[in-house]
């Protein structure tokens, strides 16, 4: 008498098969949608994500989230506001799609989901006051500014020819901490930059220059500090609505894909981030790898100009060593895809 059972090593084995093979079919899908030009961020989305979200966080109860995947499906996110818990948009590139993530069980149809995500712990810290923290960005400020690596950023600016530009963004810059010395905190240093920047330019065009920066770290006595020296401080998604084509935009440590964001939604009058090439490696520490996308709207819209004198810090870790700054052509013109 011959048994059908199955060994169970053998059907372990075939469902392990057939999960590989809907993964592997799956990734085919979405590498054909992205290759056929469908965007994976569209400030329309985010405005509505961003509607949703505060809607929930106003009454701190339970809610649903509705979202579009990348064939036009209508999804739902259930969040559950709680004191220490919000909901927060969770942003995966091409490459983290084509991935599949074993800690994500949201579609890898959805380039934004939305989470519960705890508040970082600064949100809650009892340290600096908003006037010490001031007194930091200044002090840092200066320090800054007195080096000769600011000289070389005064000279570049001044030497280069730029679209009229009328904001700064800054992504990530990270959380204002309690260390003051220049060399201890690439944070603050970050937000000092563009400070200067901002000066550098007004000087430049005669025009006002506003500073806007997103991070999910700010607490309200930084979003406080930082509207003191001139800094907009905003929740996500508004600094991704800020980008328009007389923005620069700056991000130096992301931990999101600001590249990929920034090839979908805009072409902003430059960029001072990391130097896009086509030998970078997607791994956990390299979030915001260019995607092809991203090498084509380089390549085809921006100019590099030479930042090398500004980013050579000493002492370095203030910036990305490959940091550099791509300045928009002005000869052709780009409309959104929806």
């Amino acid at each position: 008498m011959v048994s059908n059972a199955q060994n169970p090593q053998d059907e372990a084995l075939s469902s392990a098969n057939e999960e590989q093979l809907q993964d592997l079919a799956e990734a085919k899908r979405i590498r054909h949608i992205y290759n056929s030009g469908v965007p994976l961020f569209t400030k329309e989305q985010m405005r509505d994500l961003g509607k949703q979200m505060a809607a929930i966080k106003a009454t701190r109860n339970p809610g649903i989230i509705h979202t579009t995947d990348l064939q036009g499906n209508t999804m739902e996110c259930l969040i559950n506001e709680g004191r220490r818990a919000q909901p927060s948009m969770i942003y995966r590139g091409i490459f983290q799609l084509l991935e599949k993530d074993p800690e994500i069980s949201e579609s890898r149809l959805l380039p934004i989901i939305v989470l519960d995500c705890e508040y970082p712990p600064g949100r809650f810290s009892k340290h600096l006051s908003v006037e010490k923290l001031v007194a930091q960005l200044y002090d840092v400020k200066a320090q800054w500014e007195s080096g000769p690596e600011c000289a070389e950023l005064r000279a570049l600016i001044k030497k280069t020819e730029f679209p009229r530009v009328r904001k700064i963004v800054g992504f990530g810059c990270g959380s204002l901490s309690e260390d003051s010395k220049l060399s201890n905190r690439p944070p603050i240093f970050q937000h000092t930059f563009m400070l200067t920047l901002r000066d550098l330019l007004q000087q430049k065009q005669g025009v006002t220059v506003q500073v806007v920066a997103q991070d999910p770290a700010y607490n309200v006595r930084h979003k406080d500090a930082l509207s003191v020296v001139g800094i907009k401080a905003v929740d996500d998604p508004d600094g991704w609505l800020e980008v328009d084509d007389e923005t620069i935009v700056f991000t130096v440590f992301p931990s999101v894909p600001v590249r990929q964001i920034i090839a979908d939604i805009a072409r902003p009058a430059a960029m001072i981030w990391r130097r896009v090439a086509r030998l970078e490696t997607y791994s956990s520490s390299l979030l915001d790898k260019a995607s092809p996308r991203v090498e084509g709207m380089v390549r085809d819209y921006y100019r590099e100009v030479d930042f090398t004198k500004v980013v050579n810090m000493k002492p370095p870790g203030l910036f990305d060593p490959i940091t550099t700054l791509y300045v928009r052509k002005e000869s052709r013109r780009w409309k959104p895809r929806h």
